[in-house]
């Protein structure tokens, strides 16, 4: 059984790590105009989203134990092996929009695609960490 305040001590610690890789790659976005370079605006979102992911795998390359640990994670006991597995789900999440992002600008149409970016990528980073962590944690738990 997972302890419930371990769950919302990586979900919440998760939540942060996203915010922290997001903002960091609009900054750079801002000064260095990569997206502009693409002419087809539909391909922005999935160019974004694969940028987002190259900044989560440089900082698990620079840190090991991922961003996600760097934020208190200590305090919470987890073994390296959960932590690994949270930073590849951590970097799925990018990837998984990015291909989203790519197959939904392919086959809905400009209204749907507009709810697509609107809707359900704001939902994906929002419960993506929740389950990921309850699966990580349900499958690993061992105390």
């Amino acid at each position: 059984m997972i302890e419930r305040s371990t769950l919302w001590g990586v979900y919440w610690r998760y939540l942060i790590a996203v915010a922290i890789v997001f903002f960091t790659v609009v900054v750079v976005a801002v000064q260095l105009p990569f997206l502009s370079l693409i002419e087809n605006s539909r391909f922005h979102p999935m160019a974004f989203w694969l940028m987002v992911m190259s900044f989560a795998l440089l900082f698990t390359l620079v840190a090991p134990p991922g961003v996600i640990r760097l934020l208190f994670g200590y305090r919470l006991n987890l073994s390296p092996q959960i932590w690994r597995q949270l930073n590849f789900s951590f970097v799925g999440l990018f990837l998984l929009l990015a291909l989203m992002g790519l197959l939904a600008q392919g086959i809905l149409n400009t209204s749907l695609w507009g709810y697509y970016k609107l809707y359900l990528q704001p939902l994906a980073l929002v419960t993506w960490p929740l389950v990921a962590s309850w699966r990580v944690l349900s499958r690993n738990w061992a105390f």
